[in-house]
């Protein structure tokens, strides 16, 4: 038995998507309060996951505007 499926077969997942996947996962994991959650609620967990996902994307959009713009002067700090 093979361990990666038969030729011919589609992985249920195609490896440009997983990898978009394991990426932002990456990146959520930087959130160390991600990582250790000790809230009871569900709500304020997905509230802490959507506040990651906001700065994560910020941050991405900062960066893609920096390199696209060229604005005169650096920013303050790194986003």
């Amino acid at each position: 038995m093979r361990a990666h499926g038969c030729r011919g077969e589609k992985a249920p997942i195609q490896a440009s998507q997983r990898w978009h996947i394991e990426r932002t996962h990456a990146w959520q994991n930087a959130f160390h309060r991600l990582a250790r959650c000790y809230e009871r609620r569900a709500a304020v967990i997905d509230a802490f996951f959507d506040l990651a996902d906001t700065i994560i994307t910020v941050r991405s959009l900062l960066r893609r505007a920096w390199t696209t713009h060229h604005w005169d002067g650096p920013p303050n700090r790194r986003p």
